[in-house]
């Protein structure tokens, strides 16, 4: 199954190869890898209804699942039902495994409440996510780059983005962010 589906899916027989991977859940349910592919599927064909059944239908066989649960809170955010992605990402805090994926969490919801406005939650949430783990480069450059946008602490912003850049030095986004703090510090040359 896997290897014709993937030449189907190569060809662009998406639907032909869902269909193919649905008649295969059906004999065996507990399949994540099937379902898996049937959302991504149903996803690529922007089948927003079909995507959620299915991801729906994974977190039921699989409720303790993180990854799950934070997919059904992007295609949520991808929807702009905030509220409801906050809540998925909040029921993959209870099943994350690592410091590094509960960080992840924390960072993507701080990324939501952003996304809403709420910089007081979002900060909150970001300075969560580095408690948890501190090197986790996405909430440093973000959080940094959100404090130097909005007028807060310049050189906790540029602390954040030193050491985004030290964890992952040839990333031209971070680098961005660090020249964008030294611009508004005064600090032309460097």
């Amino acid at each position: 199954i896997e290897h014709y589906t993937t030449h189907l899916i190569r060809s662009g027989e998406v639907e032909q190869a869902i269909t193919i991977y649905k008649g295969y859940s059906e004999r065996h349910p507990e399949s994540l890898e099937a379902l898996y592919n049937i959302i991504d599927g149903e996803r690529y064909l922007e089948r927003r209804d079909s995507m959620m059944f299915y991801t729906n239908l994974a977190i039921s066989f699989n409720p303790e699942n993180p990854d799950l649960y934070m997919r059904r809170g992007f295609y949520w955010s991808e929807l702009g039902a905030m509220d409801r992605a906050i809540d998925d990402y909040g029921l993959a805090m209870k099943h994350a495994p690592t410091d590094s994926v509960r960080s992840t969490v924390m960072g993507t919801i701080g990324d939501l409440y952003h996304q809403q406005g709420d910089s007081k939650k979002a900060y909150k949430y970001y300075r969560k996510a580095l408690k948890i783990f501190d090197r986790n480069v996405a909430v440093l450059n973000n959080y940094a780059y959100y404090l130097c946008e909005q007028g807060g602490d310049l050189d906790k912003a540029y602390e954040m983005s030193v050491k985004a850049c030290e964890l992952e030095p040839s990333n031209a986004t971070y680098l961005d962010t660090k020249g964008w703090i030294l611009y508004r510090l005064g600090r032309y040359e460097e």
